[in-house]
């Protein structure tokens, strides 16, 4: 008897160490209604220039039978308050993997920006110059993490409940460009190309590449099965 209880005791153990992952449907990309899947051609054919972006950038535009991102905002802002602020008060860390316009409106959660200022930052968001882009608070990159220090009983107001720390980007930045000097470094030695992937193919062989991540073990809240990125829909770019 206590063989066993010692090891479902370490089974338990080993359990504990497993990261548990959520899936709501919450956490959805925005719907943009009929520019749904349209590629972007397509939509300049269809639609006004100046309609496409104001959809895209005003606050409560709604695209044609789609949503606005204060749509998307208020079934964030309900998924935040329910599963997680409350993970953040125990004292545990969170990621959330989501769409461009999830991650910008937890960023206006987080931050606690205005509707105006939401406009504002959406417009240097979509600008074609690169400092004002960078300017944006709302940029959400492509695999590129936003970190948040969250301070429990802190007062929203004062700014001490959240903060956001603005340099991630940077090191990350730094991060990456050292992993592809030392992985340049290493495939010189096969056939001096700049990339182990193109000296694979040069030598006939197939270039590894990622598994897909299982959705097997995913735990779904609110009675949802799948994951945020399961069964949507691809939009393309210029709408994200």
């Amino acid at each position: 008897m206590a063989a066993d209880e010692e090891a479902s005791g370490e089974v338990e153990a080993e359990t504990n160490r497993i990261i548990p992952i959520y899936c709501s449907h919450a956490l959805n990309e925005r719907d943009f209604g009929a520019l749904q899947g349209m590629h972007s051609k397509e939509q300049r054919r269809r639609f006004h220039l100046a309609d496409l972006e104001h959809w895209r950038t005003a606050w409560d535009a709604k695209f044609p039978d789609g949503e606005s991102s204060k749509d998307v905002y208020g079934r964030v802002e309900k998924f935040f308050e329910k599963h997680i602020r409350r993970q953040l008060d125990l004292g545990n860390n969170v990621m959330i993997v989501a769409h461009g316009f999830v991650q910008r409106c937890l960023m206006k959660l987080l931050s606690g920006m205005s509707d105006e200022d939401w406009v504002e930052h959406m417009k240097l968001e979509s600008s074609p110059d690169p400092a004002k882009k960078r300017a944006s608070k709302l940029l959400a990159k492509n695999a590129v993490p936003v970190i948040f220090s969250y301070s429990k009983g802190a007062s929203q107001d004062d700014g001490a409940a959240v903060v956001r720390i603005e340099c991630v980007s940077r090191m990350l930045g730094r991060v990456t460009r050292a992993r592809a000097g030392r992985a340049n470094a290493r495939s010189q030695h096969d056939c001096g190309a700049p990339h182990r992937a193109l000296c694979r193919r040069r030598q006939g062989r197939r270039p590894r590449g990622r598994r897909p991540i299982s959705q097997d073990g995913c735990k779904a809240l609110d009675g949802h099965q799948g994951g945020a990125a399961q069964g949507e829909t691809v939009t393309n770019d210029d709408v994200h």
